[in-house]
């Protein structure tokens, strides 16, 4: 669920200021649920770059042994939800309250209204629990893209580990 300020007892918070809003996950083995998905289309242009990003990180580990690190990819639909393309995946950090900035970079090659989601892709119930934090789909200038959008289904996401705020 959502949770606001810095969780009892761990002084985990959030990845913005430490004490604002993020989503808590208690994954599960069922990776064809969504963890996340705009609730509207958005318009994309041919030729622009876009970047789906979301910060991470692994919540709730105790060191038990067997206990997996979350995963979660990208899709994205070109038609309505009908049918989704992945755009890569990434694992949460593995040190437990430490964010991670996870995103891709594409371009599409025609115009289209999209939707983006976050899915689970770890299949173990052990373990598997983690926090979001700013996720963000939009256009971004400066920077070269790793994927075309409209193409096939890659491995190709940038992660960036960050300490979290002190």
């Amino acid at each position: 669920g959502v949770f606001g300020g810095a969780v009892p007892s761990s002084g985990f918070g959030d990845h913005t200021s430490g004490s604002g809003l993020m989503m808590i996950v208690n994954g599960a083995s069922d990776t064809t649920k969504y963890v996340w998905q705009l609730a509207n289309q958005i318009s994309v242009f041919a030729g622009r770059t876009y970047r789906c990003e979301a910060w991470t990180s692994t919540f709730g580990l105790n060191g038990s042994p067997g206990q997996a690190l979350a995963e979660m990819r990208f899709e994205i639909s070109l038609d309505a939800g009908n049918q989704w393309q992945q755009l890569g995946r990434t694992r949460a950090v593995a040190g437990t309250a430490d964010w991670q900035q996870t995103y891709v970079d594409g371009q599409f090659t025609t115009s289209a209204n999209v939707l983006v989601r976050l899915m689970n892709n770890q299949p173990a119930a052990g373990g598997n629990d983690f926090a979001l934090d700013d996720i963000f789909f939009g256009e971004v200038t400066g920077t070269t893209p790793t994927v075309n959008f409209t193409g096939s289904p890659t491995d190709n996401i940038s992660s960036v580990a960050v300490p979290k705020p002190s």
